[in-house]
Parts: structure tokens; C-alpha cells; sequence
């Protein structure tokens, strides 16, 4: 009888393990699906930040190509074919940082930075500024699209200016935009749609319209 109680108390015992043994891999089927619904919500999500990443580096590319491309269209305008730019992103300091590096061709080889042989480096500068501000305008949400530049060539020769004016126009219609400039180059009156003349007599402004 002993025995048989003994055997009745394990059977009973095993009876729960088994009980306990079914919930057990029940609860682990649960979480498995669980794991693997996770596991391809993961997929999924690594998948969706690649593609927004690879188009977010073509899209940058493409406007990397064009911003290049008008800023050398600048440069060869008004110094020679030449001159090209190009712009370069470097991940620093947990960002993105741009440069901008003015190559010059000569016969010994691409010289970046370069200022060209008549000392117009700060020149460079003014030419490639302009059309910079007019993209960055672009892309912003100002809709009027009117750009306002102070003295914007005020390193550029007078014998540039001319040239200058011409890609500014070009510029200008290229865009869709409008540009209101204040400048000392009587010259650009020739490339504007209105001009207007402030002296100074006596400490009294005067505006004439031409």
C-alpha cells in the first residue's frame, strides 16, 4: 500500500511537471512569435532608414553637382575656364561639415585654394559668395525670393565687372529671382532692371531714380 501511494504521489508529481512542462513551451512559442514579429518590425525599420539614407546622400549629391557646377560657371565666367570648384563633406565632430576649395589648372597640375596670378583671391571669394547666397535662398521657405546683397563685389577690378554683371543677370533669370544690391560699380546699371542714385550732401540723402 506503501508502495502504491509512493507511485500514485509521483505519478501526480510527473502529472505537474508535464502540466508545468506544456505552459512552459507554450509561453515560449508566445514569445518566439513575438520575437520574430520584433525581429522584422527591426528588419524592416533598418531597411527604411537605408533607403532614406540612400536618398538622402543622391539627392545630396545631385545638389552637390549643381551647386559645383553654377559656382565654376561663376568663376570661368569672370577668371577663365580654368578655375573650377568643388565641394567636399567630411564627418566631423559627430556632423557633417562642408568645404568649399577653389582649384585652379595649371600646367604643373591642379593648385586647391588657389589665388590666381593677378592677386584676385579675395576676388574668388566675392564671385563664388554671391550665387552661394542666391542657392541657399532657394532652398529656404522665404517665398519672395529676393535677394539683398550690400557691396557684394567690393574686392572685384573694375575690368571684371562687366563680366560679373553678365553672370549675375544670367544668374538671376536662371533662378527666378530678383536681387537688390547697394554698390559703388556704376557699371552694373548696365545689367539691372532699375537703378536709383544716393548722394549725400551736407549729411542729407538724396534718391534719384534713373
Amino acid at each position: 500500500m506503501e508502495i502504491e501511494n509512493k507511485i500514485e504521489e509521483r505519478q501526480s508529481n510527473l502529472d505537474l511537471l508535464s502540466a508545468e512542462n506544456r505552459v512552459l513551451k507554450k509561453e515560449i512559442r508566445k514569445y518566439d512569435k513575438k520575437l520574430s514579429a520584433e525581429q522584422k518590425r527591426l528588419d524592416i525599420t533598418i531597411k527604411a532608414l537605408e533607403f532614406v539614407e540612400s536618398v538622402a546622400n543622391t539627392r545630396r549629391g545631385s545638389m552637390k553637382d549643381k551647386i559645383e557646377s553654377v559656382l565654376s560657371e561663376a568663376l570661368c565666367m569672370i577668371y577663365g575656364s580654368n578655375y573650377q570648384v568643388e565641394m567636399i563633406y567630411e564627418f566631423r565632430h559627430n556632423r557633417t561639415a562642408l568645404d568649399i576649395e577653389y582649384i585652379k589648372e595649371t600646367p604643373d597640375g591642379d593648385v586647391r585654394r588657389a589665388l590666381d596670378g593677378s592677386g584676385h583671391g579675395l576676388g574668388i571669394s566675392d564671385v563664388v559668395s554671391v550665387p552661394i547666397r542666391m542657392l541657399v535662398l532657394m532652398g529656404s521657405d522665404n517665398i519672395d525670393k529676393v535677394c539683398f546683397l550690400d557691396e557684394p563685389y567690393h574686392f572685384i577690378s573694375d575690368d571684371k565687372i562687366p563680366l560679373v554683371g553678365e553672370f549675375l543677370r544670367t544668374l538671376c533669370d536662371k533662378l527666378q529671382m530678383q536681387v537688390v544690391m547697394s554698390t559703388h560699380h556704376r557699371e552694373l546699371m548696365d545689367y539691372a532692371d532699375k537703378h536709383y542714385f544716393i548722394s549725400n550732401t551736407n549729411n542729407v540723402a538724396t534718391l534719384e531714380m534713373t
